[in-house]
């Protein structure tokens, strides 16, 4: 968080109405009231607990120089209900050597326009107070979800398809079975009648008939 940036959140908590300051890095206010809080180094935040809840304050988007800075209740935006995500490094990378590019081949010519731009992004993020009429529902994504190039890690369950096994008939004992191409069930095997052989036909030689007598002409 940077100094010099001030940001309060008006909204209703348990019941009550709930206000909370955020003064840079010195000090954080639960209804007029200085609580401690714990800075977390590695994710760039500070944290602290009210009423059994627990409170997360972020840098914001990296478009805005990080001053937009964010509100988190229970890990989900305060603001919209979208659930924390942890911050990534890479945004501000892309950011320095995007105005590093642009350095190099504008050179002088472009640190005008980008003081310019940091100064009015300082002026409207320097004071800002967030009314809240009633706490969002919280967000879970059903996908991945990037802010910032960092994804949401989920956990999807896979649920197997339920099969249902249809009861086999008992295969009789001494019998092959035979497959039908319905796969309905096994039936068994009757082989095929056999038909009975024709008698056997032996070869007999050609006998020459005996010729007829000549009758007498008359």
């Amino acid at each position: 968080m940077a100094s010099g940036i001030n940001t309060t959140w008006i909204f209703p908590l348990d019941g009550e109405q709930t206000k909370v300051e955020v003064h840079g890095r010195k000090c954080i206010k639960v209804n007029d009231i200085e609580v401690p809080f714990t800075p977390n180094v590695a994710e760039r935040t500070l944290e602290f607990i009210y009423k059994g809840h627990y409170f997360k304050v972020t840098n914001g988007a990296t478009v805005y120089l990080g001053l937009n800075i964010q509100l988190y209740l229970d890990n989900h935006n305060i603001v919209d209900g979208t659930p924390y995500i942890q911050f990534s490094k890479s945004g501000a990378i892309v950011v320095f050597v995007l105005f590093l590019v642009l350095g190099i081949l504008f050179g002088l010519f472009i640190v005008g326009p980008i003081l310019i731009y940091m100064l009015v992004i300082f002026l409207i993020f320097r004071k800002r107070t967030i009314n809240i009429k009633h706490l969002p529902t919280p967000v879970s994504f059903s996908g991945n979800y990037t802010s910032e190039t960092t994804p949401i890690l989920h956990q999807v369950v896979v649920v197997p398809p339920q099969t249902t096994q249809q009861p086999q008939q008992p295969m009789p004992t001494g019998q092959a079975p035979y497959y039908q191409p319905n796969n309905v069930a096994y039936q068994p095997y009757q082989p095929p009648q056999q038909q009975q052989p024709p008698p056997p036909q032996y070869y007999q030689p050609y006998q020459q008939q005996p010729e007829q007598q000549l009758k007498n002409i008359d």
